[in-house]
């Protein structure tokens, strides 16, 4: 007991001693903290009272400070570009593929841009920068009350003079192209499905001086027509046109005797379409109605009383489509029905083809042409003609015209209908134009 009394006395004459020492060591501490504290505070509050405005730059100095939807009448401060650069590092965590991340001590000013559509994760905001919106002193202290709102007026809600409809808006004094892609023209440039270049009763400008070995005689083939685009629903331009076009045409096709007095009209037949026509690709259609019919001519008439006339008559629904081996060579075949018909006229009609039509690199030089067309009808127990040409032909760079000179051999029933029961053998050369 004596020793345990002697031990509890000393100790408690050290735990005296020692107190006094850990209550100042405590004072110093916080006294030492408090004196840390009110330094970082008075930092802080330095930096940021001290920290420049979007008005307060210079107008040649442009950094990326973002305007939130939810700061209105704030200020931005130095720390919104870092807020700035961290949500776009989260943001770029979460659209990596997975296999790529930013790295946390990653800060690159490359980051930032003054163009919004240059990064377009940050969609939901909208850059600014003294450079883009420049404004006089007398508005600076309205601008960061004012930014977000105009800028909504501008680029969300459509403007008021994008609706008004006035006559400038209308009518122009000169052309202008449609936007690329399809769209609606008016007597557009060119045609999608091409005139048969071989084709004898084609719609075009031709003249045609030929030798009749048959029967022992000269004639001059005239034709005074052509084909035209009224309106196209595709592509704009002549070259590889695409679409839909409905076309027009319309022909004479005269039979002139030049050794006979005063070169005698022997005959004419007249020829009127309407056709739709498409092309996709390399492949082309048309489909539609036409009417030929016959007639003699009134010297011939008169030279020859006796004769027995033909009112030769075909009114047909016609169907043909067209492929494009290469750019320069095609080949196509075409059916027709007749639903009228008169003096001797059979309904069905059939027409088959090839041609090679080559562009010169210089449009003044011209190309080689060659074209073959078999056309057959019902009417002779389709035992058709065959009608070949070939020659030179110039091509029109912006419109595709073509003036083609050359030779031309035909055989079979005659190009003049009414005379329905002669055969020709067909030998010479001549000038075609087609559109």
């Amino acid at each position: 007991m004596t020793n345990f009394s002697s031990n509890s006395a000393s100790s408690g004459m050290r735990c005296e001693t020692s107190t006094p020492l850990l209550r100042e060591a405590s004072e110093n501490v916080e006294s030492g903290t408090s004196i840390v504290f009110r330094c970082a505070a008075a930092i802080a509050i330095l930096l940021i009272s001290n920290s420049p405005s979007v008005a307060e730059l210079p107008r040649h100095y442009s950094p990326d400070f973002v305007a939130s939807p939810s700061s209105h009448g704030r200020a931005s401060t130095w720390l919104d570009s870092f807020q700035t650069f961290e949500t776009t590092r989260q943001i770029r965590a979460v659209s990596a593929d997975g296999d790529s991340a930013v790295d946390d001590s990653e800060f690159d000013l490359s980051d930032f841009t003054d163009s919004p559509d240059e990064n377009e994760h940050l969609s939901g905001r909208v850059r600014l920068t003294a450079e883009r919106s420049p404004i006089d002193d007398a508005e600076e202290d309205e601008f960061s009350d004012s930014v977000d709102s105009t800028l909504h007026d501008e680029l969300v809600r459509p403007r008021a003079e994008a609706r008004t409809i006035c006559a400038e808006k209308i009518f122009s004094e000169g052309p202008t192209e449609c936007d690329p892609g399809l769209c609606w023209q008016v007597l557009p440039r060119g045609l999608l499905y091409r005139t048969y270049m071989a084709g004898p009763k084609e719609s075009r400008m031709q003249f045609l001086h030929l030798k009749d070995t048959k029967n022992n005689r000269t004639v001059w083939d005239a034709t005074l027509g052509g084909r035209l685009g009224i309106l196209r629903h595709g592509t704009t331009g002549v070259n590889d046109p695409q679409g839909f076009q409905l076309d027009f045409e319309g022909a004479v096709f005269a039979r002139v005797l030049p050794e006979q007095p005063s070169a005698m009209l022997e005959g004419s037949d007249y020829r009127v379409g309407l056709y739709g026509t498409w092309r996709e690709d390399r492949v082309s259609y048309r489909a539609g109605y036409y009417h030929i019919s016959s007639h003699l001519g009134d010297e011939f008439v008169l030279a020859n009383p006796g004769f027995q006339r033909r009112n030769y008559v075909r009114d047909s629904l016609l169907a043909g489509t067209s492929y494009d081996l290469t750019d320069a060579a095609r080949v196509y075949g075409e059916v027709g029905y007749a639903l009228g018909i008169q003096g001797g006229a059979e309904p069905l009609e059939l027409q088959i083809g090839t041609e090679y039509t080559p562009v010169n690199r210089s449009s003044r030089m011209g190309a080689p042409f060659a074209g073959i067309n078999g056309h057959f009808r019902q009417d002779f127990d389709f035992e058709g003609g065959m009608n070949i040409v070939s020659g030179w032909c110039w091509q029109g760079i912006e419109t595709r015209h073509q003036l083609k000179v050359g030779l031309n051999y035909y055989t079979g029933p005659s190009l003049q209908y009414v005379f329905f029961d002669r055969w020709e053998n067909l030998v010479g050369g001549g000038i075609w134009i087609d559109y």
